[in-house]
């Protein structure tokens, strides 16, 4: 039985240069990107290969760079025996692409519409998200315990979280958070209060644009965010999507839940944001970045 998860970065770990040597090496990997140019009309392989950083990092264009390039390096470890996948908020789609729940142009659709409507909710509000370092659960709970209005967006490691909700509710959280002994609290460039009940007009549009698709069922069990408990069940997984824009990332627990049975994890992605929350949540776990195809080779090697 394996003890292996793949685990699918998230929005944040971009930079500009990503996917070039995949597609320049790999041709399933040049075919992927462009396929995702023919859908979105634009090249996005530019973007990620050339920049500018401004626009790689504006969020239509981040998300579905994150989630070609992640199925680019997937396809390389899809006959590595996996116990369980997971995916980082946006990377949880990547995870139903490797599951087989979607298939790839399927799942870029999906990306596309989720950062449209999670954009246009964002618009609709006046929110913004911080992240808190070197504050322990208990502690950043209790400091924002009688703001009304925010909310732990990201339980991303013992030492970090992101909170997320209306711009003054925000405010006046990270001043307690500061005072409560917060070693940073960093106010991240984000549009708008995502994982926060201020996505909810976001939900039901997505309901009804998901349910336009087939959703099949895992072939290997997914470890939901919202949840941090593994599925399959092709309609609970359509149903968990809208969802998860609105509810918390469980980061911490969808690791804990992992390493119950794995010991080894594979981040699937540009950088190695994953990696370093991870190593943070358990250091006794072996924990593999894959945003170079000589790193992926690397591994590869091993598992041969």
């Amino acid at each position: 039985m394996s003890n292996i998860a793949i685990v699918f970065s998230g929005q944040g770990s971009q930079f500009v240069g990503m996917g070039s040597d995949f597609y320049e090496n790999d041709e399933v990997s040049k075919s992927l990107f462009n396929r995702a140019n023919d859908v979105l009309g634009y090249s996005l392989s530019d973007i990620c290969f050339s920049g500018p950083e401004e626009t790689l990092n504006l969020t239509q264009h981040t998300q579905v760079a994150i989630f070609v390039l992640s199925a680019c390096i997937f396809e390389r470890f899809k006959n590595v025996l996996t116990a369980a996948y997971a995916g980082h908020s946006l990377g949880e789609i990547t995870a139903y692409y490797a599951a087989g729940v979607l298939d790839f142009e399927s799942a870029l659709q999906v990306v596309i519409k989720r950062g449209e409507l999670m954009g246009a909710a964002a618009k609709q509000t006046n929110g913004k998200m911080s992240a808190i370092l070197g504050l322990s659960q208990e502690n950043v709970i209790d400091s924002i315990a009688n703001i009304h209005g925010v909310d732990i967006a990201n339980y991303n490691s013992p030492a970090q979280f992101v909170i997320s909700g209306s711009a003054d509710s925000v405010d006046q959280a990270n001043d307690a958070l500061r005072d409560a002994g917060a070693k940073r609290v960093v106010e991240l460039p984000v549009s708008g209060a995502f994982h926060s009940p201020l996505m909810e007009s976001a939900v039901a549009p997505f309901q009804t644009y998901l349910s336009e698709f087939t959703f099949n069922d895992a072939s290997i069990p997914i470890v939901l965010n919202r949840l941090a408990q593994p599925e399959t069940n092709g309609q609970k997984l359509q149903e968990n999507l809208s969802h998860q824009i609105q509810s918390s990332v469980r980061w911490i627990e969808t690791v804990q839940l992992l390493s119950d049975t794995c010991h080894r994890f594979i981040e699937v992605g540009p950088g190695k944001v994953l990696s370093g929350l991870i190593k943070k949540i358990n250091r006794e776990l072996n924990v593999q970045p894959t945003s170079s195809l000589e790193s992926v080779d690397d591994i590869l090697k091993v598992e041969a």
